[in-house]
């Protein structure tokens, strides 16, 4: 009977023993807590992890602080390019990308990444250059030849028309830097650049075929800015079931977009690498009017670059540094997904947090006075270089100002100066990418101006 007793109380008060262990260590933390500092009972409540480990590298990075209001301190978030090695694939369009980019996932319940591609094409020019088939037209800057720069041939060398096509496309080929000429064709199955593909007109049914009808077919599918410029051709990604090894998941910008935004001008691929020349300047003496290069001041080189002169501000300007520089800005990851947002390309007011502590006190670029100010510097320097339209805005082709008041236009001096008003104005972002090396470009010019031409006497 005592027996049973004992056992009775043992299973009813078991439940005592398991509250001992939180019991203990709650004790344990009141002491480390009211224990006074370098006590032996005063330990930290957690390890630190041990250096050189990749939790101590994953805690380094939690304590990464963004600047405060008014700090500046350079802080490359840049997300790591894929850099895969795609050799051997081959271009097969957007169409085929939507197969699978075009359905909602749970990252995008309620609309697909090709559909936030292409749905703001104010704010996303990519996605509507260049092509409307059903109006039997297309934009006409693709079809126009330019006849300066280097050559281009194509794959049996004979020197074809150079387009501006080259860049409003997908997939066609650029320049190729250990022959120094421009290439033309067909590469790995995207656009075809080297032939004369657009006919006026859609044929209409039981009509002749139109020359070239092949050529314009094939070359639909590639035109606009599409996945695959970005983010490299798809064929093995597409046959391996989207598997990430086979594609360009996060792109290199310097090997993307530095190809038709930080290039020579109208020439893809000829990304600037060094200041210009005299030769050079001449070579694309012709262009300078109508060439568009959306970051060439993100390089810090390129403009011509006067003897004596200081551009080390420029050279070494932070934008310069950032490792994905045109991604980082421009398509940031999106918060609700690991995809990076592709609804827009404008700059981001959230990139520019990461260093600029001041831009967390605005809600948008256009509306941060660091950047608009520095703009209107830009303007106006160009302006007294190369003189204003009737709306107030730097005249493009630089037909105002010191330039157009050149005394002699065939004049090196003018023709230096002249570079660099378009290399600046080119660039399309008001020095945003790069103001020292667009202010250093554009003081030096100024300074070193062309003769000008004298006053025109008074009328009696």
């Amino acid at each position: 009977m005592r027996n049973r007793t004992v056992h009775t109380w043992v299973r009813r008060t078991a439940w005592l023993v398991a509250l001992l262990p939180p019991f203990i260590g709650a004790q344990s933390i009141s002491a480390q807590i009211a224990a006074p500092p370098g006590s032996p009972s005063a330990r930290p409540a957690q390890q630190q992890p041990v250096p050189g480990t990749t939790a101590e590298k994953m805690a380094a990075q939690a304590k990464a602080r963004l600047p405060k209001p008014g700090q500046i301190i350079f802080n490359d978030r840049s997300p790591r390019p894929s850099n895969r090695n795609l050799s051997g694939a081959t271009y097969v369009g957007i169409d085929v990308c939507s197969g699978c980019h075009g359905r909602l996932t749970s990252t995008r319940p309620r609309h697909t990444i090709i559909e936030e591609w292409e749905s703001n094409t104010t704010t996303n020019p990519h996605a509507k250059d260049s092509a409307r088939l059903g109006t039997g037209t297309t934009n006409i800057h693709t079809r126009s030849p330019i006849s300066d720069g280097y050559p281009a041939v194509d794959k049996n060398g004979i020197v074809v028309a150079k387009r501006c096509d080259t860049c409003h496309s997908t997939g066609a080929p650029g320049f190729d830097p250990a022959t120094q000429t421009m290439f033309a064709g067909m590469a790995a199955g995207g656009f075809d650049n080297s032939q004369e593909w657009f006919p006026l007109v859609v044929p209409a049914p039981n009509a002749p075929t139109p020359a070239n009808w092949d050529v314009h077919k094939h070359n639909m599918k590639f035109t606009r800015v599409q996945c695959e410029n970005c983010h490299g051709p798809g064929s093995k990604h597409v046959r391996s079931g989207g598997s990430p090894l086979f594609i360009n998941r996060v792109p290199d910008a310097r090997r993307t977009c530095f190809d038709c935004h930080a290039h020579a001008p109208n020439e893809k691929g000829n990304i600037l690498a060094s200041p210009a020349t005299d030769e050079q300047i001449a070579l694309y003496s012709s262009s300078l009017s109508r060439a568009h290069s959306g970051a060439t001041l993100i390089t810090g080189t390129g403009g011509y670059e006067y003897a004596g002169e200081d551009y080390s501000a420029g050279r070494n300007h932070p934008h310069t540094k950032i490792r994905a520089s045109c991604v980082t800005c421009h398509t940031p990851k999106d918060p609700r997904s690991p995809i990076l947002d592709h609804s827009s390309i404008l700059p981001k007011i959230g990139a520019c947090r990461n260093c600029h502590g001041a831009a967390r006190e605005v809600e948008d670029v256009e509306d941060w006075e660091y950047v608009r100010d520095r703009q209107a510097v830009i303007n106006n320097l160009l302006i007294q270089l190369g003189g204003a339209t009737a709306s107030g805005a730097p005249d493009r082709a630089g037909n105002g100002g010191l330039l157009g008041n050149a005394a002699d236009k065939n004049s090196v001096e003018f023709k230096r100066a002249r570079w660099n008003h378009s290399f600046v104005v080119n660039d399309a972002s008001a020095g945003a990418h790069n103001f020292d090396y667009a202010i250093e470009l554009l003081t030096t010019s100024i300074g070193n101006a062309p003769a000008q031409k004298p006053p025109t006497p008074a009328r009696r």
